[in-house]
């Protein structure tokens, strides 16, 4: 069902709506071309494309970290226009509080702990003074160990960022959105840099905050059994423009070799058969099962030496 939703006194079917966006970074050499999408609250989106199709700038472009160019294109972000006729509104500044980015390489700083990184979430919520010193109220602390127990590395808390395996710094990455509070999560291709174990247990950390938060998350991959295994829809981009915009169920395995421009070995009716390649001992827990750690919060980090 349809969730509709009032930021202030703008109501709003979508967390992201996109119509006619184009961008070029030099002149006639388009990277995305007339891109119309919309992303309902508390979707999951899996953004699919060969290297170079334009999904790390159509994620750049929503999270405001590009322009887009001169024209009709639009983007609106929880009803809000943010990005029109090649410039930025004013909007953005206020939405980016609300907004969780998640990078290919982490952005961890190695030389603090795990909780501090975590607690950089927060600064888009504290005062300036506070934010430039590190100074964090307890409630602050409490949401940031909170958050690290929710993706299961508490234990971590006060190791320095830089001791963790690649995989625990991703979760520590989206452990940081959930201190945020983040309305919309982007993911730029998280488990590019992982095993296929860390890949799997990061996008089962996605999803299970996508469906108990109703957060909505867009991530972009490579790994496109991930997409087709976690995500409600897929959008795929070629060559900067959207080729496709439907349900997992609804893409064959003709629109992936089309995609990509290959054949695949073995013929499936859709691409969800091929998650064969994810370890099986991973792949055998249904994700409705994985227990939540929620209602212990509270009663881990009290604990905990929260100062």
């Amino acid at each position: 069902m349809l969730r509709i939703e009032k930021i202030g006194d703008v109501m709003s079917e979508f967390a992201v709506k996109i119509s006619s966006l184009n961008k070029s970074f030099k002149k006639d050499q388009p990277i995305l071309k007339e891109i119309n999408l919309n992303v309902e609250y508390g979707e999951m989106v899996g953004l699919i494309g060969a290297s170079g199709s334009g999904k790390s700038t159509l994620m750049r472009l929503i999270a405001g970290f590009e322009t887009i160019d001169n024209g009709n294109g639009s983007i609106k972000l929880f009803g809000s226009l943010c990005q029109a006729n090649g410039q930025k509104t004013s909007a953005i500044k206020t939405l980016r509080s609300d907004i969780g980015i998640i990078f290919q390489q982490f952005n961890l700083v190695g030389r603090l702990t795990l909780l501090m990184n975590v607690l950089v979430g927060r600064l888009g919520r504290v005062g300036r003074l506070q934010g430039t010193f590190g100074v964090f109220p307890k409630n602050d602390r409490i949401k940031a160990l909170q958050a690290l127990e929710r993706v299961g590395i508490v234990d971590k808390a006060y190791q320095r960022a830089s001791t963790l395996s690649g995989g625990q710094q991703q979760r520590a990455a989206i452990a940081r959105t959930l201190t945020q509070e983040a309305k919309l999560i982007l993911a730029d291709e998280p488990i590019a840099s992982l095993d296929p174990g860390s890949a799997e247990k990061v996008m089962r950390t996605l999803r299970k905050i996508n469906k108990q938060d109703q957060v909505t998350v867009i991530v972009s991959l490579h790994q496109i059994e991930h997409a087709f295994k976690h995500c409600d829809r897929i959008i795929a981009l070629k060559e900067g423009m959207v080729v496709h915009n439907s349900k997992v169920s609804d893409i064959s395995q003709k629109d992936i070799e089309n995609l990509y421009d290959v054949e695949l070995s073995e013929k499936k009716d859709h691409l969800w058969d091929f998650t064969k390649d994810i370890p099986k001992e991973l792949d055998k827990v249904p994700l409705h099962k994985i227990s939540s750690t929620v209602s212990n919060d509270y009663e881990i980090v009290s604990s905990r030496n929260v100062n």
